[in-house]
Protein backbone atom coordinates (compact mmCIF):
# COMPACT_ATOMS: atom_id res chain seq x y z
CA UNK A 1 0.00 0.00 0.00
CA UNK A 2 1.22 3.47 -0.83
CA UNK A 3 0.04 6.69 0.78
CA UNK A 4 0.40 9.73 -1.46
CA UNK A 5 -0.10 13.24 -0.14
CA UNK A 6 -3.85 12.78 -0.30
CA UNK A 7 -4.91 9.15 -0.81
CA UNK A 8 -4.09 5.50 -0.33
CA UNK A 9 -3.19 3.49 -3.42
CA UNK A 10 -2.45 -0.16 -3.98
CA UNK A 11 0.62 -0.83 -6.10
CA UNK A 12 1.62 -4.30 -7.24
CA UNK A 13 5.31 -4.90 -6.64
CA UNK A 14 6.67 -8.37 -7.26
CA UNK A 15 9.51 -10.37 -8.72
CA UNK A 16 10.17 -12.00 -12.01
CA UNK A 17 13.12 -14.31 -12.60
CA UNK A 18 15.62 -11.47 -12.60
CA UNK A 19 14.45 -8.41 -10.67
CA UNK A 20 11.87 -6.72 -8.48
CA UNK A 21 9.23 -5.09 -10.63
CA UNK A 22 6.15 -2.93 -10.37
CA UNK A 23 3.01 -3.38 -12.44
CA UNK A 24 3.21 -0.86 -15.28
CA UNK A 25 1.04 0.09 -18.20
CA UNK A 26 2.41 0.11 -21.74
CA UNK A 27 3.65 3.72 -21.25
CA UNK A 28 5.72 2.70 -18.22
CA UNK A 29 3.40 4.37 -15.74
CA UNK A 30 3.01 2.67 -12.37
CA UNK A 31 -0.53 1.43 -11.87
CA UNK A 32 -1.98 2.60 -8.56
CA UNK A 33 -5.37 1.14 -7.71
CA UNK A 34 -7.76 3.11 -5.54
CA UNK A 35 -9.42 -0.09 -4.25
CA UNK A 36 -8.48 -3.72 -3.92
CA UNK A 37 -11.55 -4.72 -5.96
CA UNK A 38 -10.09 -3.00 -9.01
CA UNK A 39 -7.11 -5.34 -8.95
CA UNK A 40 -9.45 -8.22 -9.84
CA UNK A 41 -10.12 -6.43 -13.12
CA UNK A 42 -6.46 -6.02 -13.95
CA UNK A 43 -6.70 -8.02 -17.17
CA UNK A 44 -8.72 -5.16 -18.67
CA UNK A 45 -5.65 -2.96 -19.00
CA UNK A 46 -2.60 -3.14 -21.22
CA UNK A 47 0.27 -4.02 -18.90
CA UNK A 48 3.94 -4.14 -19.78
CA UNK A 49 4.87 -6.90 -17.39
CA UNK A 50 4.01 -10.38 -18.62
CA UNK A 51 4.27 -11.78 -15.12
CA UNK A 52 1.14 -9.86 -14.20
CA UNK A 53 -0.83 -10.13 -17.45
CA UNK A 54 -2.74 -13.25 -16.52
CA UNK A 55 -3.51 -13.13 -12.84
CA UNK A 56 -5.95 -15.85 -11.92
CA UNK A 57 -5.18 -16.29 -8.23
CA UNK A 58 -5.88 -12.84 -6.79
CA UNK A 59 -5.71 -14.09 -3.23
CA UNK A 60 -2.16 -15.22 -3.99
CA UNK A 61 -1.17 -11.59 -4.50
CA UNK A 62 -1.75 -10.96 -0.82
CA UNK A 63 -0.18 -14.06 0.69
CA UNK A 64 3.18 -12.37 1.03
CA UNK A 65 3.91 -9.45 3.28
CA UNK A 66 2.06 -6.33 2.32
CA UNK A 67 4.37 -3.37 2.50
CA UNK A 68 3.24 0.12 3.43
CA UNK A 69 4.94 3.24 2.10
CA UNK A 70 3.95 6.72 3.15
CA UNK A 71 5.19 9.72 1.23
CA UNK A 72 4.07 11.84 4.19
CA UNK A 73 6.34 9.91 6.56
CA UNK A 74 9.27 10.09 4.12
CA UNK A 75 8.75 13.84 3.66
CA UNK A 76 8.52 14.45 7.41
CA UNK A 77 11.81 12.64 7.99
CA UNK A 78 13.57 14.54 5.20
CA UNK A 79 12.24 17.88 6.42
CA UNK A 80 13.94 17.43 9.80
CA UNK A 81 17.18 18.45 8.12
CA UNK A 82 19.35 16.67 10.65
CA UNK A 83 22.88 15.51 10.12
CA UNK A 84 23.38 12.03 8.74
CA UNK A 85 24.63 10.54 12.02
CA UNK A 86 21.51 11.66 13.92
CA UNK A 87 18.86 9.81 11.95
CA UNK A 88 17.34 7.01 14.00
CA UNK A 89 17.45 3.45 12.72
CA UNK A 90 13.68 3.62 12.11
CA UNK A 91 14.03 6.82 10.10
CA UNK A 92 16.80 5.29 8.01
CA UNK A 93 14.67 2.20 7.45
CA UNK A 94 11.71 4.25 6.18
CA UNK A 95 13.95 6.13 3.75
CA UNK A 96 15.79 3.01 2.60
CA UNK A 97 12.58 1.07 2.00
CA UNK A 98 11.12 3.90 -0.05
CA UNK A 99 14.40 4.31 -1.92
CA UNK A 100 14.39 0.59 -2.77
CA UNK A 101 10.87 0.87 -4.18
CA UNK A 102 11.86 3.83 -6.35
CA UNK A 103 15.12 2.27 -7.51
CA UNK A 104 13.35 -0.94 -8.52
CA UNK A 105 11.10 1.18 -10.73
CA UNK A 106 14.02 3.14 -12.19
CA UNK A 107 15.94 -0.03 -13.01
CA UNK A 108 12.80 -1.55 -14.51
CA UNK A 109 12.19 1.31 -16.95
CA UNK A 110 15.91 1.89 -17.65
CA UNK A 111 15.77 5.65 -18.26
CA UNK A 112 19.31 6.99 -17.95
CA UNK A 113 18.44 10.42 -16.54
CA UNK A 114 16.52 8.75 -13.68
CA UNK A 115 19.25 6.19 -13.07
CA UNK A 116 21.85 8.96 -12.91
CA UNK A 117 20.16 10.39 -9.80
CA UNK A 118 20.92 7.12 -8.02
CA UNK A 119 24.62 7.77 -8.65
CA UNK A 120 24.59 11.09 -6.80
CA UNK A 121 27.47 11.19 -4.30
CA UNK A 122 25.29 12.22 -1.35
CA UNK A 123 22.53 9.71 -2.12
CA UNK A 124 25.13 6.94 -2.24
CA UNK A 125 26.86 8.18 0.91
CA UNK A 126 23.60 8.29 2.86
CA UNK A 127 22.69 4.71 2.00
CA UNK A 128 26.24 3.41 2.40
CA UNK A 129 26.25 4.94 5.87
CA UNK A 130 22.91 3.28 6.75
CA UNK A 131 24.01 -0.13 5.53
CA UNK A 132 27.38 0.16 7.26
CA UNK A 133 25.98 1.29 10.62
CA UNK A 134 22.58 -0.39 10.86
CA UNK A 135 22.29 -3.22 8.39
CA UNK A 136 25.76 -4.74 8.30
CA UNK A 137 26.58 -3.29 11.73
CA UNK A 138 30.20 -2.55 11.05
CA UNK A 139 32.40 -3.26 14.01
CA UNK A 140 35.29 -1.14 12.75
CA UNK A 141 35.90 1.80 15.07
CA UNK A 142 36.56 4.10 12.15
CA UNK A 143 35.28 2.77 8.87
CA UNK A 144 35.93 4.26 5.45
CA UNK A 145 32.35 5.60 5.55
CA UNK A 146 33.07 7.49 8.78
CA UNK A 147 36.17 9.05 7.27
CA UNK A 148 34.22 10.54 4.37
CA UNK A 149 31.06 11.52 6.22
CA UNK A 150 32.19 15.11 6.72
CA UNK A 151 31.83 15.55 2.97
CA UNK A 152 28.12 14.68 3.11
CA UNK A 153 25.97 17.61 1.95
CA UNK A 154 22.45 17.29 3.33
CA UNK A 155 21.03 20.01 1.07
CA UNK A 156 22.10 18.17 -2.06
CA UNK A 157 20.84 14.86 -0.64
CA UNK A 158 17.49 16.52 0.17
CA UNK A 159 17.12 17.97 -3.34
CA UNK A 160 18.05 14.68 -5.01
CA UNK A 161 15.78 12.59 -2.79
CA UNK A 162 12.83 14.88 -3.45
CA UNK A 163 13.59 14.61 -7.14
CA UNK A 164 13.22 10.82 -6.78
CA UNK A 165 9.92 11.27 -4.97
CA UNK A 166 8.54 13.68 -7.55
CA UNK A 167 9.48 11.50 -10.51
CA UNK A 168 7.99 8.42 -8.84
CA UNK A 169 4.73 10.12 -7.91
CA UNK A 170 4.29 11.68 -11.36
CA UNK A 171 4.61 8.22 -12.90
CA UNK A 172 1.73 6.75 -10.89
CA UNK A 173 -1.41 6.34 -12.97
CA UNK A 174 -4.33 6.19 -10.57
CA UNK A 175 -6.98 3.63 -11.53
CA UNK A 176 -10.33 4.50 -9.97
CA UNK A 177 -12.55 2.49 -12.32
CA UNK A 178 -12.63 0.53 -15.52
CA UNK A 179 -15.01 1.48 -18.30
Amino acid sequence: MYLTKSKYLYLIWGQNDFEDILLLDSKKNILGFSTLKLIKQINKIDTEVLLFEKITNYKGLFQNDIAFYSIIEVTNILNKGIIIQNFSKDEYTVLVNFFNLVTDYFYQIKIKKYLSILENKNIKMFFDYYYDKHFWKSTDKKSEIDNGINEFQYNDFYIQFFQLINIFEKKIKIITRFD
